[in-house]
Parts: C-alpha cells; sequence; structure tokens
C-alpha cells in the first residue's frame, strides 16, 4: 500500500469522500458541534475532557484546517487539529444553529431548541489519531468554500 504524506496548512480545505465517524470530546471547545449534533447535552463546561459522545459528519462535508497541534512527549495524547466546518449536506433541511444559553452556578444549561441544527460554522477539536482516518479529497484554493 502506498502512503503520502500530507500535514495541513491553516485555511487548507477537504471535502470527506466518506463518512467520518470519531469521539467527539465533551469540552468547552467542542460545544459548538456538540449543541448543533445532540443538543439535549446542552453544553459541556470545562473539565470533562475524558467523556465523549459518538459523531458521524456525513460524506460532502468540508472541513477547513483551523488550528494543528502537535506536542512533542512520549505521549500524542494532546496531539489533535481543529476544523471549521464550511458547509455539510443536509443542512438546507435544518434549522438555522441558534446559540445556547450557558448557566453559570447551580443553574442547569437552558436548550433554546432541541432540533439537530445546521453544521455550518461549528467548530471542533479531534485526536490526530482519529484525523489520520479521514478519506478526503483536498479543495484546490481557487475552489474553496467561502
Amino acid at each position: 500500500m502506498n502512503l503520502y504524506l500530507y500535514i495541513p496548512d491553516i485555511g487548507d480545505q477537504i471535502k470527506l469522500t466518506e463518512d467520518w465517524e470519531f469521539p467527539l470530546f465533551r469540552e468547552h471547545r467542542n460545544d459548538s458541534l456538540i449543541t448543533r449534533v445532540q443538543p439535549h447535552i446542552g453544553p459541556s463546561g470545562y473539565g470533562n475532557s475524558d467523556e465523549s459522545i459518538g459523531c458521524c459528519l456525513p460524506a460532502g462535508t468540508v472541513l477547513q484546517i483551523d488550528r494543528v497541534f502537535i506536542r512533542k512527549g512520549s505521549s500524542n495524547a494532546w496531539s489533535s487539529v481543529t476544523f471549521l466546518i464550511k458547509s455539510a449536506p443536509g443542512d438546507k433541511e435544518k434549522p438555522k444553529y441558534q446559540k445556547q444559553q450557558r448557566q453559570y452556578g447551580n443553574e442547569p444549561n437552558r436548550i433554546i431548541n432541541p432540533t439537530p441544527q445546521k453544521l455550518k460554522g461549528a467548530r471542533f477539536w479531534a485526536k490526530l489519531a482519529q484525523v489520520n482516518e479521514i478519506e478526503f479529497e483536498l479543495i484546490e484554493e481557487e475552489d474553496c468554500v467561502k
């Protein structure tokens, strides 16, 4: 099997050629995707990074690279890539995303709209091991989604 090395640059866009299933960690930086795919869960708060929910982005989803973090050391548990969803199949049939309101203290999180929201605009990160499983095609600069 021939493999090639591709290290994305910030701003590169990829289009999923197959559905991508991965654990979405319940951490505040993933809230914008969590509240769109499973709004009944609500915002995650801080310190829940060991908990995850199953997430599947459909083939045809366009992701933009927003951050690449590779940490030197014996464990690559912190290595990750942060994405911004530029477009996703089925978004036209879904309601526009309504920002979830985070409550502090003893009050429960309030969910404004419990139906799945449009994926476009969600920002999230995934661990490098799962990112390396993505089947994709690179979108040329002139064809990038604005």
